[in-house]
């Protein structure tokens, strides 16, 4: 479910509360929605933005949007209805003004000739609610429901003030039957209008991606086939590049063209990218399979079960475990997923970094060598050199600068290319005593860094 992955998930909360739902009944179904390894049915989701896309340009468009507001979540009604409750007047109001309402939208659309819901018939429950034919979204007892609630009303008008509380009473009693009555009568469309409220809420849920998307640049996903590789071209991480706009700075987005069943071991230097990438690669694969555009100009992405991010910055400080220990339970449980049949997509953040190079680099190669035997995709992010594993290896290129170029503190990053590319050796960049000299790290402890690496 969609809300159990905002929190485990980098950047899919920033993508959520970014999209523009009016609704709250939209929103809760967002929230609700399952992850998807149907082609077709995500297929469908796609389409449907697709077909809403030209239609935000249509200044209908925004005048339909609004008519979302007005749309009140009744689940809890028709729960009530389905379970034998009887209604009061502000129930039988809430279904009433939903179905004006439901029935407004479909007319927008069809005049729009927007046609990613289809009009279902609601008029028998409307005739109910609305008997007179009205067409307000008002809702009372009225006096066409009986001729006796009638005569009693009429009576009332003009009767002695000791007869009223007796007339009072009947009417009331009449009135509790007609709620009984009507209950039972829309009990047998509870299904129908239902089905209703989830086409208006997906319709509100879609013209809000539609919109997402041209703003933020997303792309529809191409989804693989067979055992064809995921690929991302101009792939990004919105909620960074969002943070980055603020200050000025320009996103750099890059290029991961294949990422098979083999797994993806990543390095290079520090501050070089690494954990964005695989938060981007992660994110774009959770989006697509909750049915979103992705963040990228073009995507190929082959469905998996699940996604898995292990990192050792999410130490389990409340278990009382260091974050070595909490990454490799994490770790653990991704390997019992994996031996009861799950086909998930995993990325791992400087897999073992607070432990020593020489167990730090067996247990990346270890992992490796399981993920490969298992056909588990998967992104391994590691500083280690000498990771004896049969793997596809990226790097990200990292500090890039010509002579004459003057590298600071304060444009640092303007001189990295986070753009990952393959290698076949297995040492990794050795940038760290640059990037603390363009820092500004103290002389003498740079003077010494270099008499023990020239050792």
């Amino acid at each position: 479910m969609l809300k159990n992955d905002l929190t485990r998930i980098e950047g899919l909360r920033y993508v959520i509360d970014d999209l523009d739902i009016r609704s709250s009944v939209g929103r809760r179904m967002l929230f609700e929605r399952d992850w998807s390894v149907s082609p077709s049915e995500l297929s469908n989701r796609f389409d449907h933005i697709e077909q809403s896309l030209p239609k935000v340009s249509d200044p209908r468009f925004e005048s339909l949007r609004t008519k979302f507001l007005q749309l009140k979540d009744i689940l809890a009604v028709l729960r009530l209805l389905t379970e034998g409750g009887i209604l009061n007047d502000t129930d039988f109001f809430l279904i009433k003004s939903f179905i004006l309402l439901y029935y407004d939208i479909c007319g927008c659309c069809e005049q729009m000739e927007y046609g990613v819901i289809v009009r279902k018939n609601l008029d028998l429950p409307l005739a109910l609610l609305d008997p007179d034919g009205h067409r307000v979204s008002t809702f009372r007892i009225y006096d066409s429901y009986s001729d006796k609630l009638r005569q009693l009303r009429n009576e009332l008008k003009g009767c002695p003030e000791e007869d009223r509380d007796r007339i009072f009473e009947l009417i009331s009693e009449c009135e509790e039957q007609i709620r009984f009555r009507l209950s039972a009568e829309l009990r047998q469309y509870t299904e129908q209008i239902s089905s209703a409220l989830s086409d208006a809420a997906y319709l509100d849920i879609v013209m809000a991606q539609a919109e997402q998307a041209i703003r933020q640049g997303f792309t529809r996903p191409e989804l693989a086939e067979g055992d064809t590789a995921t690929g991302y071209w101009g792939l990004f991480q919105p909620e960074v590049q969002s943070s980055l706009r603020v200050r000025g700075v320009d996103y750099q987005r890059i290029n991961v063209e294949s990422l098979g069943a083999e797994p993806t071991l990543l390095t290079g230097a520090n501050m070089g990218g690494k954990s964005v990438l695989l938060q981007s690669v992660a994110l774009a694969q959770v989006m697509c399979q909750y049915g979103f555009y992705v963040a990228a100009e073009r995507a190929v992405v082959a469905l998996c079960d699940a996604v898995y991010t292990i990192s050792g910055d999410n130490a389990d400080s409340k278990g009382g475990l260091s974050s070595f220990a909490a990454e490799m339970l994490s770790l653990n449980q991704v390997v019992e997923r994996v031996s009861s049949g799950e086909r998930p997509f995993v990325t791992i953040d400087e897999l073992a970094r607070t432990t020593n190079p020489v167990e730090g680099a067996a247990i990346v190669g270890a992992v490796i060598k399981y993920f490969s035997e298992q056909g588990v995709r998967s992104v391994i992010a590691t500083h280690y050199g000498n990771v004896d594993s049969v793997c596809q290896r990226l790097r990200i290129r990292g500090l890039v600068c010509t002579e004459g170029d003057v590298v600071t503190a304060a444009n640092l990053q303007r001189y990295f290319d986070y753009q990952p590319e393959p290698v076949t050796t297995t040492d990794v960049p050795h940038e760290a005593l640059r990037i603390a000299t363009i820092l500004g790290v103290d002389e003498q402890i740079i003077k010494n860094i270099r008499k023990i690496l020239t050792k």
